[in-house]
């Protein structure tokens, strides 16, 4: 695990600040064709400072990161650095630079743990540290901290060790305001957690790491972004992992981010992928992966995506393919810690049983089995074993012995919280059940594998009913309370009645009788108000229950509307297209294409509200996403166009929606299809809002824009037209502005659905 560059002393000036700024870049995950040029800048920075000042120390202090951590690992680089370190070290103590001296002390610690000195290398680092602590330098002391964490491996003892490591040095940083170093600490904080399996605790390190970042104006997300999205599919939550991977890819390649960190973002995109099924897109992203990798020759790293490779091959059902590629891991990377010897035997167990050859997946899975006597296992290895364990019993019929690493494995899943993993266990349960005539049990793994494959909706909407039920359990049991309150108190005041009546008893049967009958018709009065109160209960129940029904149905009802609504829209979609293919005039064939789009971006709109819980209104930012995803595969065959979206979490109803929908459609239709003739160019689409009732959409481009001359209210475009139209429905106002390429512009009010019926009526 590297370790960015911490700030220049954190209280230099700003000359060495500037100088430091020019030497950020200098980070080995930077490309090689930046390294000459950096250099030469470095270089020029010394000639222009003073001989005798604490910039100088700081400047040389960075020459030396600069020689240690610049890409290769040559003797001359690692003897540079400690000159400069050295260098450093006798200005600082000249000038009694404080700060100085500690950075200076560190950096010699890490060039011996870069020579293999591991003894010298601590004990100089202690010394730093105990330098740092002296003088309060609490941003020196975290940084021993994290440098320390070089000196523990990766099992599971290490990465407790820098976990608590980590920990130390973000209190530190933060005392220190150091936000950069603060920032990367909680960034590798939440990487061992995931590793760990903890993925809720990765992810609130993640989220604090990039807020930080964010807040600091920090460009290289791509770091953080790649790790939030490996701990997103750890989770199950493959939507969010796909997001901050794509955002990885983006931000790496506009900073021109060739390096490893650039594979390594490809590869965990492409275990995304391979989570939601997407198999081809899997191996594209690993494919890339591969191709950069293969420019470091890291061989652990390399075997780690050519192992995914194979997965992509089989979830293709290349199987061929697959153990091919298999073997030219084993015999060009052989395995050499317990993760790969064990990665190597459960592949080739996987594949022989996709093969349906179980004579020679026995051997391999025997060798599996001996792996998990291994007691140093973390619960990702773990995971494996009981996968292969399970399909491999189930599959020869030896469905008694999977139960333990079903077991196992449910536990796991739980444990890391990926959804996905644990429905697809209660599935292979089911089977393992019915293969030994568990019906039972079967019955009821199989509900559980339903519950659990239920959309998050679904989830959530389990969750409300249950949140309702006990609400409504809570409030009935008062009343109980109470009418058993009441019903003591009634009790009580007959005893002191009774008691009143035998007094009075001695004084004359005349009055007894009198009393008696006085009571007897007070009891008769209480039991009728009792059986009417019961009654009024009886009948209030049964109309809450006919209420609920009633709106179950009414939900129901809606969400089966827009699902038929957009499965006729694709039906339409799907004629217009057969029609279409026994047109021979283009501007017919124009008209039916144009008119598919228009249906499309309505079907979106339909299909987001049926799947969500809310019935009622769409999220913006996700429809834009999904029309552009829809316009780049329908358009962009033969064009190298790039979206730029800038839009805010915005929800509007279906009556605001719809009409959003078709504008955004046209405008970028129209845009893609006449505003690039030299088929390259930018479109950006801008919804945010300008006021608390009030929204702004803007489409724009750098294209040709429209002709010189050119009267949109004199214009014969349906395009057109139907823009002005239903901004004026949506009561907007509409704008066209065409300098440097065309702008479309829409300012509308936020309005509600009971706004639209009242404004309609």
């Amino acid at each position: 695990m590297e370790k960015n560059v911490p700030l220049l002393n954190r209280q230099t000036s700003l000359v060495a600040f500037v100088c430091y700024v020019v030497l950020c870049i200098c980070s080995p995950q930077n490309s090689f064709g930046k390294e000459k040029k950096q250099i030469q800048t470095i270089r020029e920075g010394l000639k222009n400072l003073p001989e005798n000042s604490p910039q100088r120390v700081d400047f040389l202090i960075e020459y030396g990161r600069y020689c240690l951590e610049k890409t290769g690992e040559l003797k001359v680089d690692l003897d540079s650095a400690f000159v400069f370190q050295q260098q450093a070290l006798a200005l600082a103590k000249q000038l009694s630079y404080i700060s100085g001296i500690a950075d200076a002390m560190i950096l010699e610690g890490r060039i011996y743990h870069e020579m293999q000195l591991r003894n010298k290398a601590i004990i100089q680092l202690k010394r730093a540290f105990l330098y740092a602590k002296k003088h309060k330098l609490y941003a020196q002391q975290g940084d021993f901290f994290t440098n320390f964490t070089q000196f523990h491996n990766n099992e599971l003892t290490g990465i407790d060790t820098k976990i608590g490591y980590y920990i130390k040095a973000i209190q530190l940083y933060h005392k220190a305001n150091a936000q950069e170093d603060e920032a990367t600490s909680r960034k590798m904080l939440g990487d061992y957690y995931s590793i760990l399996g903890k993925s809720n605790e990765a992810i609130e390190q993640l989220d604090l790491a990039l807020k930080i970042y964010q807040d600091i104006h920090f460009k290289d997300l791509q770091g953080v972004y790649n790790i939030m999205s490996g701990v997103y599919s750890q989770m199950g939550n493959y939507e969010l992992a796909i997001k901050y991977g794509l955002l990885a890819v983006k931000t790496a390649e506009s900073l021109g981010d060739e390096s490893l960190q650039l594979s390594s973002i490809y590869n965990k995109l492409g275990i995304s992928y391979l989570y939601l099924g997407q198999y081809q897109r899997a191996l594209e992203s690993w494919q890339k992966a591969a191709t950069i990798a293969e420019k470091y020759q890291d061989a652990d790293y390399l075997r780690i995506i050519y192992d995914n490779i194979v997965n992509a091959y089989s979830g293709l059902k290349k199987f061929k393919l697959a153990l091919n590629q298999l073997v030219y891991i084993e015999k060009n990377y052989p395995p050499n810690d317990y993760h790969t010897r064990l990665m190597l035997q459960y592949r080739y167990t996987m594949l022989y049983l996709d093969l349906k050859q179980h004579d020679k997946a026995k051997p391999h899975f025997a060798k599996l089995l001996e792996l998990n006597k291994d007691t140093s296992k973390d619960i990702m290895n773990q995971m494996y074993i009981n996968h292969a364990a399970i399909r491999y019993y189930i599959e020869t019929k030896q469905s008694d012995k999977a139960y333990s690493f079903l077991i196992d494995q449910d536990k796991i899943s739980r444990s890391v919280s990926n959804k996905k993993m644990l429905y697809e266990n209660y599935l292979t349960w089911f089977k393992a059940d019915s293969a030994i005539g568990n019906l039972s049990e079967a019955i009821k793994h199989y509900k559980l594998y339903k519950v659990y494959s239920d959309s998050v909706m679904n989830a959530q909407k389990a969750k409300q009913i249950s949140n309702l039920q006990i609400q409504f359990d809570t409030e009935q049991k008062d009343k109980n309370i109470l009418f058993l309150t009441q019903k003591n108190e009634l009790q009580n005041a007959t005893i002191r009645n009774d008691r009143i009546i035998k007094t009075i008893s001695i004084s004359g049967t005349i009055v007894l009788i009198l009393l008696l009958l006085l009571g007897y018709n007070r009891y008769q009065l209480k039991q009728k108000n009792n059986l009417q109160l019961e009654q009024k209960q009886k009948e209030i129940n049964q109309q809450n229950d006919l209420l609920k029904r009633l709106l179950n149905e009414k939900e129901w009802l809606i969400r089966e509307i827009h699902h038929r609504v957009k499965n006729n829209l694709q039906i339409v979609i799907s004629l217009l297209n057969t029609q279409s293919a026994h047109l021979q005039n283009l501007d017919a064939l124009e008209a039916i294409q144009n008119s598919q789009h228009r249906m499309h971006a309505i079907s979106l709109i339909h299909q987001k509200l049926y799947q969500t819980e809310n019935l009622a209104t769409i999220d913006m930012e996700w429809y834009i996403w999904e029309l552009v995803s829809y316009t780049k595969e329908s358009f962009m065959l033969d064009k190298k166009l790039s979206f730029d979206l800038v839009t805010e979490p915005i929800t509007l109803d279906v009556g605001q929606a719809v009409p959003i929908g078709l504008i955004l459609n046209e405008a970028i239709s129209n845009a893609v299809k006449y505003a690039f003739p030299t088929k390259e160019g930018q479109i950006k689409i801008i919804l945010k809002a300008v006021s608390e009732k009030c929204c702004k959409l803007s489409i724009s481009d750098n294209g040709v824009g429209l002709p010189e001359g050119f009267d949109i209210t004199e214009s014969d475009s349906l395009g057109m037209s139907l823009m002005r139209g239903l901004s004026e429905q949506i009561e907007g106002i509409f704008d066209i502005q065409n300098q440097q390429g065309l702008t479309i512009t829409v300012i509308f009010p936020i309005k509600t659905e009971l706004e639209h019926s009242i404004v309609h009526s």
